[in-house]
């Protein structure tokens, strides 16, 4: 009896053990945790090749010709046979809203617009395996805005290519493209501000375009700077400092879509102007670059002006956005403003090194309107770009002179052979 009594409380703690043991200790070691996932075979695949150069406008909006968009829209074929329902490319035009007009609503945050569409393959056809090349081109017009990626919202451009093969499915492809806008260099520009009540007039020069890379330079000049109250006494202007800033305007609508359109109604402040309302507007100025300068300018009192040279730069760091303005509702422009500090100080004698400051001193404050645009480089538009025509063609290298009859001695034949000779 304590023989089995003994096997009988070793069962139990044995069992007891078991019970109490994790779980994993179970999972038997030959079955694997997770089965590998298999990938589904892919009966064909797109790609596109493009022919024509970067996407670039150049001059303004109403006079930029456009650019041409030309490339093969290639597909290779993986299967022994594919049979095609459909193949088709369209050419769209995003423009996304960072602050839509209702918050959780896609369509009021993207507007898609549909530029183009090329229907490659209108009905069933059979493709064997290789690769099949589709050409496509197109002219998109000048007055487009240009790919801009602003804080308030984006404007995006991309092809979007859709293959329906039977029984397979849709294979989609998309590729982004980039437009551009680059204006000519042209004459720099001349502005004067007058700061009464007293004399002093600022002639600034301004570059007619400015770069997110490198400098540019601005000139400015002061005159009337110095007052004469009597002959042995004058009052004149120092300029103690220069401080300058970039600034960046975006300015976007958001509009609402179909079904949302009703909210913006019933929010709208003037009831009387309800059916007039677009979307919400929305503002953002952001400072893109600043600096101050102490010194660096040159006076001449008795021609009673300050000449200085400002060399500014914007970079990259700040990531500026170019010059836009879009019918869709979003505008970026940009603004330099100038504050000079100039502090005043009288003069007695004729001695001109000695002055006393009177504790008087004066902000002139400039603002000017300045274009944010890419560099056009050695490109120019595609109309420009034709062959060379008849007239074109240099002139041919200059012929042999008019041989006559030899009447000189006989040359000697001893030594030459004829040509028909073997």
């Amino acid at each position: 009896m304590e023989i089995l009594h003994l096997t009988s409380k070793e069962n139990r703690r044995s069992l007891t053990r078991a019970l109490t043991l994790p779980a994993a200790k179970f999972t038997p070691k030959n079955i694997p945790k997770s089965s590998p996932k298999v990938s589904p075979a892919v009966s064909a695949k797109l790609d596109i090749d493009y022919e024509s150069p970067p996407l670039m406008f150049y001059g303004s909006a109403s006079r930029s010709s456009g650019a041409i968009l030309s490339g093969q829209l290639e597909l290779t074929v993986l299967e022994a046979e594919i049979v095609l329902k459909g193949f088709e490319m369209v050419l769209l035009g995003n423009v996304g809203f960072k602050k839509p007009a209702i918050k959780d609503c896609l369509d009021c945050s993207i507007k898609k617009n549909e530029l183009k569409k090329w229907n490659f393959v209108p009905g069933p056809a059979r493709y064997k395996a290789g690769k099949y090349s589709f050409p496509f081109s197109y002219l998109l017009p000048g007055h487009l805005p240009t790919t801009s990626y602003s804080p308030l919202g984006s404007i995006e451009y991309e092809l979007r290519a859709y293959a329906n093969i039977n029984l397979k499915g849709t294979i989609n492809f998309t590729r982004a493209l980039t437009v551009q806008r680059a204006l000519q260099p042209g004459t720099d520009r001349t502005s004067t501000r007058v700061f009464p009540p007293t004399n002093i007039v600022a002639t600034v020069v301004l570059p007619p375009t400015v770069h997110p890379i490198g400098e540019f330079l601005v000139q400015i000049r002061l005159s009337g700077i110095v007052k004469y109250l009597r002959e042995d006494l004058q009052q004149r202007w120092r300029v103690q400092k220069l401080s300058w800033r970039i600034e960046e305007y975006a300015n976007v609508i958001s509009p609402a879509c179909d079904k949302h359109q009703h909210k913006l109604v019933l929010n709208s402040p003037s009831p009387q102007n309800s059916k007039n309302v677009k979307g919400v507007l929305h503002h953002l100025n952001r400072e893109l670059a600043h600096g101050e300068s102490k010194g660096g300018w040159k006076t001449d009192y008795p021609a009673s002006q300050t000449e200085l040279e400002l060399p500014l730069h914007i970079g990259l760091s700040s990531r500026p956005v170019c010059d836009v303005k879009s019918a869709t509702g979003l505008t970026v422009d940009h603004t330099l403003v100038l504050e000079m500090v100039l502090a005043e100080e009288q003069l007695v004698g004729k001695n001109t090194k000695f002055s006393s400051l009177t504790g008087l001193a004066r902000v002139l404050k400039m603002k000017f309107g300045i274009i944010l645009t890419e560099r056009s480089g050695m490109g120019i538009s595609w109309d420009e770009e034709q062959p060379p025509i008849y007239e074109d063609v240099p002139v041919r290298p200059p012929g042999y002179a008019a041989l006559g009859e030899y009447d000189g001695e006989p040359i000697p034949s001893e030594g030459l052979h004829r040509l028909d000779e073997s």
